[in-house]
């Protein structure tokens, strides 16, 4: 799925989350744009990143081209830490970007451990939902 396509609903997301975004990236390959700016990465896998700015702002990185074979990873590390349920939500592509996107304003609103930035894109991944993808969630 092309994340290009909901820039604008992913920035009105961040916004009614009360993040103030400084720029939002949606970038062909992670790995390529995070070295280039200079970035230290060791998890090859991931798809987005947030970064908080000394000036209270935030920059938001996420991989524009997201397919299913991407999501292990971040599945493996849900069926692990979650119950089998949450799991099963993430299984399906829009449930699973939606998750991504608020996992990341988790971390926005200074919510830096990946569990705890998982648990609380959970907590709001259903009534986010609706708001998001103009549909109830399947």
């Amino acid at each position: 799925m092309q994340l290009k396509k909901l820039q604008s609903r992913i920035e009105k997301l961040i916004k009614k989350h009360n993040i103030i975004l400084d720029k939002l990236f949606l970038v062909p390959d992670m790995q390529q744009f995070l070295d280039s700016e200079g970035i230290t990465e060791e998890n090859q896998d991931r798809l987005g990143r947030t970064f908080s700015k000394a000036d209270g702002h935030t920059v938001i990185i996420f991989k524009d081209n997201i397919i299913k074979k991407e999501t292990k990873s971040v599945l493996g590390f849900i069926i692990y830490n979650f119950s089998i349920e949450e799991y099963k939500k993430l299984t399906r592509i829009k449930p699973f970007i939606l998750h991504l996107i608020l996992h990341e304003i988790a971390h926005a609103k200074n919510i830096h451990e990946e569990k705890d930035a998982d648990n609380w894109a959970f907590q709001n991944l259903d009534q986010e939902y609706r708001y998001f993808w103009h549909e109830p969630i399947k």
